[in-house]
């Protein structure tokens, strides 16, 4: 069953008809500044199972800095960043998160509070209020650049930075994105300028699975 709608309705929704240790999986993509008080809403009425799967869109761009904080600062969390291409918008970099949630602890309980990412988490809601108004493409360059290599430095002095990416090839008349793993202290690759969509004729893109796995299904 999947239950759609806004966190602040659907949460109560989902705990009146099918109760606590109900919810495999959450995927979030509303408010990025909001992603971490939402997580940690729905740990604490334990509707998540154990484990569950946390998944999280754009938090790099406009950007949800306590939440990126929150799931690899605190054990109760095994996570993935996969920098990858906004879809539809080749020159667009972000971040996807991915989480095994796991009971202990901390589960249900806050992060430490960095100052850093108040300043962080004020810019990405102005981003985001300038996104909604256009759109995230209508936003490259500069000041967003700007703002996202901010945000990837904080992180990065926080010892966070991204593990996996997205790469994508074009053989013929069809292309395949496949999740890679980084190294430790290895960068992502720069964009090269190539945008796949324009090779392409509807239906003619794939992504491959079971290569690279994330490191909540690792033993």
């Amino acid at each position: 069953t999947v239950q759609l709608g806004h966190s602040d309705d659907a949460v109560n929704v989902v705990l009146d008809t099918y109760g606590e240790k109900s919810v495999d999986m959450v995927f979030m993509d509303q408010r990025g500044t909001a992603f971490h008080e939402d997580l940690q809403r729905i740990e604490n009425l334990r509707l998540l199972t154990n484990p569950a799967v946390v998944i999280a869109d754009n938090v790099l761009k406009p950007g949800a800095p306590h939440h990126v904080w929150r799931i690899c600062s605190m054990p109760h969390y095994r996570t993935d960043i996969v920098d990858l291409r906004e879809f539809g918008s080749a020159p667009v970099e972000d971040w996807i998160t991915v989480s095994w949630v796991h009971y202990g602890p901390t589960h249900g309980q806050p992060a430490e509070h960095r100052r850093e990412l108040t300043d962080l988490a004020r810019e990405s809601d102005r981003f985001r209020v300038r996104a909604m108004a256009t759109s995230m493409k209508d936003l490259v360059g500069d000041p967003l650049d700007d703002f996202a290599a901010k945000f990837t430095a904080t992180f990065v002095r926080l010892g966070i930075s991204s593990t996996m990416y997205v790469k994508t090839e074009v053989t013929g008349a069809c292309a395949i994105s496949r999740l890679v793993r980084l190294r430790p202290g290895e960068k992502p690759p720069l964009w090269n300028g190539a945008d796949p969509r324009q090779e392409l004729s509807g239906g003619n893109w794939h992504s491959e699975t079971g290569g690279a796995q994330f490191l909540g299904q690792q033993s």
